[in-house]
């Protein structure tokens, strides 16, 4: 299932780059009749990078603003009351996107929040990754609440989260890489278990 995930977001940038472009919350329309349908998911898209863009210290979850989504979202601060971040954080979604708070730039807001509507998962700060709950008589972290789902990095901001001696063994760890930086190293890739490329030419220098 989520190698499966991770098949629809080979096609998405490429998707949203051909039906329109969003620039400073508005959509660009090119005259084609069919990309009406794709109008919704755009405007979500556009309201997703922009909530991005003002809130670099909330949870920032798909369903908010979401045309398809009924059930009502909210985004939650460090300072939210606990049972309300222990409800959220319990949903365990398949994949969950890291996006520390000096991040929330254009770049990485438009890439994390497209991978974020599409694998239908949210973003997290990091200060998730430092809550405690009492549960069941003992104390247990995020990793407690969701051991199986997937962490995904942007580049090399992971933050050390992978060093941490709560981090699961078995977790999966996916990287999107800008294979231009100088910062990432084959420590990286090496450490990674699933590695998208966002380009053609991305995927032959990965594999090269």
């Amino acid at each position: 299932m989520l190698l499966g995930c991770m098949g629809v977001l080979m096609g998405v940038q490429v998707l949203v780059t051909v039906v329109g472009l969003s620039r400073g919350g508005g959509i660009f329309r090119r005259p084609a009749n069919n990309y009406a349908d794709f109008e919704p998911d755009l405007l979500h898209l556009n309201h997703l990078n922009d909530l991005c863009l003002r809130e670099n210290n909330s949870i920032i979850p798909w369903t908010y603003n979401s045309p398809k989504e009924s059930r009502a979202a909210h985004l939650l601060s460090k300072d939210a009351p606990l049972a309300d971040l222990l409800a959220e954080l319990a949903r365990c979604p398949e994949v969950e996107v890291l996006l520390p708070d000096d991040l929330h730039g254009h770049g990485y807001c438009e890439d994390a929040m497209v991978y974020v509507k599409y694998l239908h998962t949210r973003s997290l700060p990091l200060w998730v990754f430092d809550l405690e709950f009492m549960l069941d008589g003992r104390v247990q972290t995020y990793f407690d609440l969701c051991p199986h789902s997937a962490i995904l990095f942007l580049n090399h901001f992971w933050e050390g989260l992978h060093t941490r001696p709560t981090f699961p063994p078995n977790k999966t760890v996916i990287m999107i890489p800008n294979i231009e930086m100088y910062e990432l190293t084959p420590a990286h890739y090496h450490r990674a278990d699933i590695v998208l490329a966002k380009t053609q030419d991305a995927h032959r220098r990965i594999t090269a």
